[in-house]
């Protein structure tokens, strides 16, 4: 489980590094109880609460199918915001990277509870 203060490296699909983020917030969060303020924060698609949740859903639903698991609009899923503390100045040929990036806190990523 992530915490606050957690550093991570993220990088391009060819494994060079891109960046030091760091862990700002843990919000654990029931799937039904996102607000559209929160979508908004994540910055995907078109930013609002309908893209978001139609999105995610088909992921988890994804994500859970080789588990045998159903998605389940209660579960919880834990957020992680986080800020950019150091960007590669020298990024490489390919530009494709790991994660989706903004220097304003967003998700890096969910982690099913």
């Amino acid at each position: 489980m992530p915490k606050v203060g957690d550093q991570y490296v993220t990088t391009y699909w060819n494994g060079n590094a891109n960046a030091i983020i760091e862990t700002t917030k843990i919000e654990p969060t029931s799937y039904n109880q996102i607000t559209s303020e929160f979508a908004e924060i994540e910055g995907e698609g078109d930013r609002s609460l309908s893209h978001r949740r139609k999105a995610h859903q088909a992921c988890y639903k994804q994500e859970l199918a080789p588990y045998k698991e159903k998605f389940d609009e209660s579960m919880i899923i834990i957020y992680e915001y986080y800020i950019l503390s150091i960007k590669n100045k020298h990024p490489t040929i390919n530009n494709n990277i790991s994660c989706q990036f903004s220097p304003s806190p967003i998700v890096l990523a969910d982690f099913s509870a």
